[in-house]
């Protein structure tokens, strides 16, 4: 198969990822957040804690401290029903895009242990 046509192939399925039901829940989510301002100041205070536990050079007690606030502060915005739908959306999209990368992966023999997955135990 010629380079092109996997291209074409590609293409087409990001095409129909774009009209999936996970792909649409997210967006109707992302829009319902941004709807309501304490739902959008929620979820952007969870990102920015997300992302000071990603920061290089933290000591394991910074990371800890910040994990512990992360891991609050989730507790917390899950609470909010336009927050909880956006997150259960991410997740069902992003678990969607894991079973795509699986096929991928298997179909053309690629050990999904180098490639930073556990080793199957079936």
């Amino acid at each position: 198969m010629a380079r092109e046509e996997i291209l074409a192939i590609a293409k087409d399925l990001a095409d129909k990822l774009s009209n999936s039901d996970e792909y649409k829940a997210l967006k109707q989510a992302e829009a319902d957040v941004k709807a309501h301002a304490a739902a959008e100041i929620m979820l952007k205070d969870l990102e920015a804690k997300q992302k000071a536990c990603q920061e290089p050079g933290l000591s394991e007690e910074e990371l800890k401290k910040r994990h512990d606030d992360l891991m609050k502060t989730l507790e917390l915005v899950s609470h909010n029903p336009y927050v909880s739908k956006l997150l259960t959306a991410q997740m069902q999209l992003g678990q969607l895009w894991v079973e795509i990368q699986k096929i991928l992966v298997e179909a053309i023999g690629i050990n999904s242990e180098r490639l930073g997955e556990p080793p199957d135990e079936s």
